[in-house]
């Protein structure tokens, strides 16, 4: 199952999604706005609140962590996955329509599909990590009480 394109089957399923995530008593926009506010929230909360805050658009929370990068935690690369996981716990379990989505998909392949990411996604040439896919894949998983 591929999902990546507004518009398009599972679209929900993707950070950009419009569907808001309530992490510590604060409303992220989307997805995305929680995953890039995950980068400073522990070490800069101001910086975490300006990604929150800042615009309601997910490309232009991703672009203001690019821009304050510098400042993130030291160990993201460590705990990114682990922190992409807990948003799609958050985000899931908060819209009752995704899980029902992604139950739905039983026990398929979940590819973000991404000619550009070949960590999250499948990448330009359709063998990335997919690591997306995988933490969807391990949060099914745990929905259908595996």
């Amino acid at each position: 199952v591929e999902f990546q394109v507004e518009d398009q089957p599972h679209f929900g399923f993707t950070n950009f999604s419009r569907h808001g995530v309530v992490f510590e008593g604060k409303r992220y926009p989307t997805g995305e706005h929680l995953f890039q506010a995950f980068k400073f929230i522990d070490y800069r909360p101001q910086i975490a609140d300006h990604i929150r805050t800042f615009s309601d658009l997910p490309r232009i929370a991703r672009m203001e962590a690019h821009k304050l990068q510098a400042e993130q935690r030291v160990d993201w690369k460590e705990v990114k996955i682990e922190k992409m996981e807990l948003m799609l716990y958050l985000k899931f379990t908060q819209h009752e329509e995704l899980i029902e989505e992604l139950v739905s998909t039983g026990d398929a392949e979940l590819i973000e599909n991404s000619d550009t990411d070949s960590f999250w996604g499948d990448g330009p040439d359709g063998h990335g990590r997919n690591e997306f896919g995988k933490a969807l894949e391990r949060l099914r998983v745990y929905l259908q009480g595996g």
